[in-house]
């Protein structure tokens, strides 16, 4: 390096000397190189003195090349829009002319390959004798700041979207319970005229898939309550292949190929459409000049190379559904980010970088896996592998489909209905009525308790909706069981799931009814209410939350040969999902975990899931403390990493009745 740099320095000691002490210049410098901030000094004339090592990587210039140059001619000779910056309109410059520090938050330097650079900086003058002797600068390169704004922006585009879609969906779920169930009364009452029975189905059929397609806007808010179920892959792939063949324009020949004799995976079907809609948009954005998108279902294993990777994966028969695209393909670097939230390779505005993550956390939390298959100009293919169900479970869905053409049940039961909706109120009462049941509704809950003080105990069953103007569902049901213990109460709502469960309806134990329903949904709903489930009996329900794979995979194998139903989360926020749709008998936790901590899982399933067994793990630093936590919070057992399998088992054993 020339000597160069020291032409500042004597300016700043001399600066020190008259406060009475005096820094040397090798130890100016060494304190300029620990900084992480990038660091120029200028002279009185604008030329570069000294740069530290963290300003070399951003503007791409050596010291020994930018010291001795004009600072504003190397790297602020431009505006952002690319044309000329004339070094009268460069604030650096002008701290030199008026002596005092400026702080600007967005700006730009040019790199030395004449690309720009976003930048936030402050320039100080330095003084001596006086005089303005020159200047230090120190800047930010703000991309990376800019980035994660833009990212905040995503998520609140998208929020404001989910927002938006749970308004739409709560009116429209109450308009098409009106429509289906009109639908369905009117079908009963014509039975011998075909032309009317033909009408009629042809409103129920639309109906039911403007139902579909609210499922699907909020599965992509996701603020739908998930409904994992029996599904046939080929049946939902055929059931949207006309949206997607909408979705793709005329240059990209579509082929699917479906294999009927794939069993049956469980999953939340509007979930499974919305995966397969992602794969075929991003598929379909990666062949602009058109190609051709092949959509498979089969039986597969998985590839011997992603088996070796995922040794935590089983060697198993899968339900297997490939996308393939002819389209640019993707780098090695690109592949190994496609499944990061906010990743994307599309210009800005263009994508959200949202829905291959979405897919991925689609997979994970049924329990499936996901391979990628892509070069540069080759192609892509994604493979998704879901567990096939077993045989018995197949035949119990098979028989409650077959229960679902038989006759409807019925009941001689009071009811006491209390809905806002005028339209859906009288459409559900007639729905209760035709079966048999003695229905008395009402608009509120004032209204409702003015009838209940003339039925007296007389009230069998409360069906109420959640949320209401005045008093609540939960509010009014808990009001009605203080003089009526046997009373039963089944709630029904058209809102979002993060809105039902501020109510606290979704705790296990729960009756609840998602609008829009049938009548045939809601008859069986309210004599498994009296009559209790017809089930097969149930394996006790294991949960296991941990963010290690290993630990999943660890205890996957051996609790599911102890007879245990296993289902496994990464997040207490996940754990806390699963509790809602599935009643879990022991829950097993870590401590320790991103996103939601065991702790705060410990306390959301003691007061949701009060009769949910808790055993605490942790390999944590201060894992006594951390065990001792959680057993004061509720945990019956606690166990720190490494454990003894066995030991644990016969844990899980012992708690269990």
């Amino acid at each position: 390096m020339t000597d160069k740099p020291d032409s500042l320095i004597p300016s700043a000691r001399a600066g020190h000397r008259e406060q009475g002490f005096a820094i040397p210049g090798e130890e100016l410098r060494t304190l300029f190189a620990a900084i992480t901030d990038a660091i120029v000094a200028i002279d009185k004339n604008g030329r570069v003195t000294f740069m530290n090592p963290a300003a070399e990587a951003p503007v791409g210039w050596k010291p020994s090349e930018l010291v001795g140059r004009e600072m504003h001619d190397a790297i602020h000779y431009q505006r952002a829009d690319g044309t000329p910056r004339p070094a009268t309109e460069c604030p650096i410059l002008g701290v030199l002319h008026t002596g005092k520090a400026v702080k600007v938050e967005s700006d730009v330097f040019t790199r030395r390959d004449g690309t720009l650079l976003p930048v936030s900086y402050t320039c100080s003058p330095v003084i001596a004798g006086g005089k303005v002797a020159g200047a230090v600068l120190a800047f930010r390169d703000t991309n990376e700041r800019n980035v994660r704004e833009e990212r905040i922006r995503q998520t609140q585009r998208v929020e404001t979207i989910g927002q938006l879609a749970g308004g739409i969906a709560h009116d429209f779920n109450n308009l098409l319970i009106i429509i289906n169930s009109s639908a369905e009364i009117l079908m009963a009452q014509w039975l011998t005229s075909e032309a009317r029975q033909k009408h009629l189905l042809a409103i129920q059929h639309a109906g039911e898939r403007a139902a579909v397609l609210t499922k699907r806007l909020l599965a992509f808010s996701r603020r739908e309550i998930l409904q994992p179920q029996m599904v046939s892959l080929a049946r939902v792939v055929a059931g949207i292949e006309p949206i997607l063949r909408r979705l793709v324009p005329e240059d990209i020949d579509i082929t699917v190929r479906l294999d009927r004799e794939t069993g049956q995976v469980k999953a939340d079907p509007a979930q499974l459409e919305q995966v397969i809609i992602n794969l075929a948009v991003n598929a379909r954005d990666a062949m602009p000049r058109g190609g051709r998108l092949i959509i498979e279902t089969a039986t597969g294993k998985l590839d011997e190379s992603y088996a070796l990777e995922h040794p935590e994966a089983a060697l198993q028969p899968y339900a297997l559904l490939t996308v393939t695209d002819t389209g640019v393909g993707m780098t090695e670097a690109t592949k190994a980010r496609i499944f990061e939230p906010f990743f994307t390779t599309k210009e800005t505005g263009k994508g959200t970088g949202l829905g291959l993550a979405m897919v991925s956390e689609f997979v994970r939390q049924s329990g499936g896996y996901i391979s990628v298959h892509s070069k540069s100009n080759s192609g892509t293919a994604f493979k998704i592998y879901l567990s096939l169900i077993e045989a018995r479970e197949g035949q119990a869905q098979a028989s409650a489909e077959a229960a679902q053409h038989a006759p409807l049940p019925t009941g001689t039961e009071t009811v006491l209905l209390v809905e806002d909706n005028d339209g859906v109120r009288e459409c559900v009462m007639a729905m209760l009525q035709q079966h048999g049941y003695t229905v008395v509704a009402a608009r509120n809950g004032d209204e409702a308790l003015a009838y209940s003080a003339t039925l007296g105990g007389g009230i069998d069953l409360l069906i109420t909706d959640v949320v209401m103007p005045g008093r609540s569902g939960p509010g009014l049901a808990k009001e009605l069981a203080r003089d009526r213990a046997q009373m039963k109460v089944l709630y029904m709502s058209g809102y979002t799931e993060e809105t039902i469960a501020a109510h606290g309806v979704l705790a296990s134990g729960v009756a609840f009814l998602a609008k829009p329903f049938t009548t045939g949904a809601l008859c069986h709903r309210v004599r498994e209410i009296f009559d209790g489930p017809k089930t097969p009996e149930k394996k006790p329900a294991v949960l296991v939350v941990d963010d290690e794979e290993a630990i999943l995979a660890l205890l996957r194998e051996p609790l599911t040969a102890a007879g245990y139903e296993v289902f496994e989360a990464t997040n207490g926020k996940q754990a806390e999902r699963i509790g809602r749709s599935t009643k879990i008998d022991v829950l097993i936790t870590d401590l320790v975990m991103p996103d939601q901590e065991g702790m705060q899982t410990i306390r959301a399933f003691r007061r949701n899931h009060p009769d949910t067994r808790i055993i605490a793990i942790s390999g944590a630093f201060e894992t006594d403390r951390l065990l001792q936590v959680a057993r004061h919070l509720g945990a019956a057992a606690a166990f720190a990493k490494p454990f003894n399998i066995a030991e644990l088992l016969n844990t899980v054993r012992a708690l269990l009745p």
